[in-house]
C-alpha cells in the first residue's frame, strides 16, 4: 500500500465483502495492526463504512490523551475553545507546574471576571516566578499558533509548530508528567501523535481538520451507545 490510509481503506472494504460472501458476523472478523499509529486510519476507515468495531484491551485513536491534547491546543489557536476546558485541560500539558490548585484559582477568577479560562490565565498573577514565567510561555505559543491558523497554515504546519515550541513529544517520552494510559500500557504515545500530525496533511485548514475530528469521535459514541444492543463488532 502506498500509505496506512489506503491500507485501512482496503480493510474496511474487504471485510463487508467477506462478511456478506461467507455469512458472518462483525465479530467474526479482527485486524491485527502491526504498529499502534495504524490504528487511525483502520478506524476511520471503519467508521466512514458504518462498520462496528471495538478496540481490543486498548483505546479508539480519538480517545487516546495525548491525540487529545492536540486537539485541544489546534481549538484553542482557531478560537473554538467555546467554555475553556482545553485551554484547561492543555495548560500544564507539557508540564508547567500549574497544578489543580492553581487551575482551580484561575477558573475561580474567570467565573467571578466573566472571563475565558484563557484570559483568566494570561491575567493570572501566581505567587511563585516560575510559574508565571511558564503562564507566559504558554500564552506566547497559543498567539503564535493562533495567527498561523488566522493565516491559514496547513494544519501539518501548525501542529509542527506546536510540538516544536512545546516540546510536546519530548514530555511525552519523559517519565515525568507522562500519563499511563492503564487501558493500553504499550500503546506508542508519540507514534499517535506523529500519525495524527501526518494525517493532517489531508486537509486544508485547522478548521476542517478539528471537524473532522469531531465526527469521528460522535460517530465512535454512537457506535459505542448501540453496542448494548448490537455486541456483534469488528475487534481491532
Amino acid at each position: 500500500h502506498s500509505d496506512t490510509d489506503a491500507e485501512g481503506q482496503d480493510v474496511a472494504t474487504a471485510i463487508p465483502q467477506r462478511r456478506q460472501r461467507d455469512g458472518r458476523r462483525w465479530s467474526d472478523f479482527a485486524v491485527l495492526y502491526r504498529t499502534t499509529a495504524q490504528i487511525r486510519a483502520v478506524e476511520n476507515a471503519l467508521i466512514e463504512a458504518r462498520i462496528p468495531y471495538r478496540v481490543y484491551a486498548g483505546r479508539s485513536f480519538y480517545e487516546r490523551s495525548e491525540v487529545l491534547d492536540i486537539i485541544a491546543y489546534l481549538k484553542l489557536a482557531a478560537g473554538l475553545d467555546l467554555h475553556g476546558e482545553h485551554t484547561r485541560r492543555i495548560a500544564n500539558k507539557p508540564l508547567r507546574y500549574l497544578g489543580r490548585a492553581t487551575l482551580d484559582v484561575v477558573a475561580e477568577e474567570a467565573r467571578q471576571q466573566t472571563l475565558h479560562f484563557f484570559e483568566a490565565l494570561r491575567r493570572h498573577d501566581p505567587v511563585r516566578p516560575s510559574q508565571r514565567k511558564a503562564i507566559g510561555k504558554f500564552c506566547d505559543v497559543v498567539f503564535e499558533l493562533n495567527q498561523m491558523v488566522a493565516a491559514g497554515a496547513d494544519p501539518e504546519a501548525v501542529i509542527g509548530h506546536l510540538l516544536k515550541a512545546t516540546r510536546y513529544i519530548e514530555w511525552l517520552n519523559k517519565d515525568e508528567g507522562a500519563e499511563v494510559d492503564k487501558a493500553s500500557p504499550n500503546a506508542n504515545r508519540a507514534g499517535s501523535v506523529l500519525d495524527f500530525k501526518r494525517a493532517a496533511r489531508h486537509f486544508t485548514t485547522v478548521t476542517a481538520l478539528l471537524e473532522y475530528a469531531d465526527r469521528m469521535k460522535a460517530a465512535l459514541a454512537g457506535g459505542r451507545s448501540r453496542s448494548v444492543d448490537k455486541p456483534d463488532a469488528v475487534c481491532l
